[in-house]
């Protein structure tokens, strides 16, 4: 829902993606698993900004402490229900360059080293890979981490001109006929 949302309120990045698609892919065929990992790193960059800007559970799923425990000065109580803020972390103006703005070419320019660390998510070299963690770290990280950013770039591959209008951008109606049809 928010990928289709911030696509139409930002038609210049459904744009440059559709481009991309047309370029690398061609209009007469969907992409190939390899061209969505390797070859189409404007999509892979609208992926990785959609999980920064609007991550799907602001507050991660709640844990709770398995013994006593201090984190940052504080005192935390063994079977205390602690929560992750995702959020912050992803809007934090410390780490993002005006991280109120969806702009996926920060994911291609300054934050480009991030890439990687996505992709396996278990490695995180620095410190600075700790400011992009939208399925969390360690045994605990989100099982669905495979599964919803595959879904995600095969969403935005599979556009056919059927949804588009004549400058290559979504046309809202369109869509929403033919999602409500189909």
């Amino acid at each position: 829902e928010w990928l289709i949302y911030l696509l139409i309120k930002h038609p210049e990045v459904q744009k440059k993606a559709h481009e991309e698609l047309d370029r690398v892919v061609g209009s007469n065929k969907l992409p190939t698993y390899e061209d969505i990992k390797e070859r189409l790193p404007y999509i892979n960059a609208i992926v990785l900004e959609l999980f920064r800007f609007k991550h799907f559970a602001p507050f991660g799923i709640p844990h709770h402490t398995t013994k006593d425990t201090t984190l940052g000065g504080y005192n935390i109580p063994k079977n205390t229900q602690i929560m992750f803020n995702f959020h912050a972390l992803h809007s934090d103006p410390r780490w993002w360059k005006n991280p109120e703005k969806f702009r996926p070419e920060r994911f291609l320019e300054e934050d480009k080293y991030l890439n990687k660390s996505f992709i396996n998510a278990e490695s995180k070299p620095t410190l600075e890979h700790f400011k992009y963690l939208p399925f969390g770290h360690g045994k605990r990280m989100c099982v669905g981490f495979q599964p919803s950013s595959s879904s995600y770039k095969s969403v935005m591959t599979c556009w056919r001109e059927s949804v588009l209008n004549g400058r290559g951008v979504m046309n809202f109606w369109a869509f929403f006929v033919m999602m409500t049809v189909t």
